[in-house]
């Protein structure tokens, strides 16, 4: 009974001491061969993690295909690591999906990753 207690107790512990941290990331993407598919293409920013990313905000592109996103995120242990999904028909019919690489910048810093270029 005692080692359930504790275990329980534990697993508040580490709930409550999640670390939390928030985002802000900004953009544009490109489409040198269809500049409309920069216009409304989804962005998504997530937190990576080892089963299932969890989701911490989305929007779409502007006219220009600019982007701002902001999230935030807990992770039990560390800090979160966020990076954003593009979804895009650029160049193709089908849907593709870009992956940044992760990012370990937090607010109020901004995450610029300035222009994507969907088609190469």
């Amino acid at each position: 009974m005692f080692f359930k207690i504790a275990f329980l107790l534990c697993g508040i512990f580490l709930f409550c001491e999640a670390r939390r941290n928030c985002t802000r990331a900004v953009g544009r993407v490109i489409c040198k061969a269809s500049p409309a598919h920069q216009k409304n293409a989804s962005i998504e920013m997530l937190d990576e993690d080892v089963l299932i990313d969890d989701p911490m905000n989305a929007t779409r592109t502007d006219e220009n295909g600019k982007f701002e996103v902001y999230g935030c995120a807990s992770d039990i242990i560390g800090d979160p690591d966020p990076y954003i999904k593009v979804r895009t028909q650029c160049n193709s019919k089908e849907e593709k999906i870009i992956k940044t690489k992760v990012m370990q910048i937090f607010v109020p810093k901004v995450a610029d990753f300035g222009d994507i270029i969907l088609d190469k």
